[in-house]
């Protein structure tokens, strides 16, 4: 019977030093590859690679060229086509200078965050509604989105979220889901009181048969709707 095999990967933070002197997270990116590429082996390969979010440290644009580099190498490794790789935001894909400058969208997070039961409509009046107000609001992971294109998993304001759809050896299918919690994500995401944000909308899947849901979300967050 054959055997699907996915590599689950989370937070793995590359800053713009990964491969110098000054990396200090080489050794454990080194055995983290290590792991990988025994069990790889062990499982006959790797079918799919799946990053539930902060694949940077900042959000930068250098730090998805390091990630991109990587995950081509890891591919390699591990027999993992590259277009099977999937992945999804965290808050640390954000880059936090942005939101500094910019007083709407400081405005706009202390908005979504404070909303309870309205998530939702609040959700929709900003990403839907409003063109400017979207653009802004995504400003903060663009390079983060233009990474994730390049494996077909690319968000926007029409596009909170993505599926992919892997076939299982009883006929049935796996759809994978990816979401987006990173829409209200800033510095008070240090403050535990506070929470990432994801509409009800992106959560809610219609029932198939023979479609059984995993969904990708990074850190813990506040749904409502």
């Amino acid at each position: 019977m054959a055997r699907s095999t996915f590599l689950h990967l989370s937070d793995i933070h590359f800053r713009r030093n990964a491969n110098t002197p000054y990396d200090a997270y080489k050794d454990l990116r080194n055995e983290l590859e290590r792991d990988a590429i025994k069990k790889g082996k062990d499982l006959n390969g790797v079918h799919a690679i799946l990053i539930s979010g902060d694949i940077a440290f900042s959000g930068h644009e250098e730090e998805y060229k390091i990630a991109h580099d990587w995950l081509q190498h890891m591919c390699r490794e591990l027999g993992c086509p590259l277009e099977n790789v999937w992945t999804i935001p965290g808050n640390h894909d954000v880059d936090r200078k942005i939101i500094e400058k910019s007083m709407l969208l400081k405005d706009a997070h202390r908005n979504l965050r404070q909303t309870t039961a309205e998530l939702d409509d609040k959700l929709a009046g900003y990403l839907g509604g409003d063109p400017e107000a979207a653009k802004l609001i995504y400003r903060p992971i663009q390079n983060y989105v233009d990474f994730a294109a390049k494996y077909g998993c690319g968000l926007s304001p029409e596009s909170p979220f993505w599926e992919q759809d892997w076939p299982l050896n009883d006929g049935s299918t796996l759809r994978i889901r990816g979401v987006n919690s990173t829409v209200a994500s800033d510095e008070l995401d240090n403050d535990a009181s506070y929470k990432l944000v994801v509409g009800k909308r992106q959560l809610e899947m219609s029932r198939q048969d023979g479609v059984e849901y995993s969904v990708l979300c990074h850190h813990p967050s506040t749904t409502c709707g």
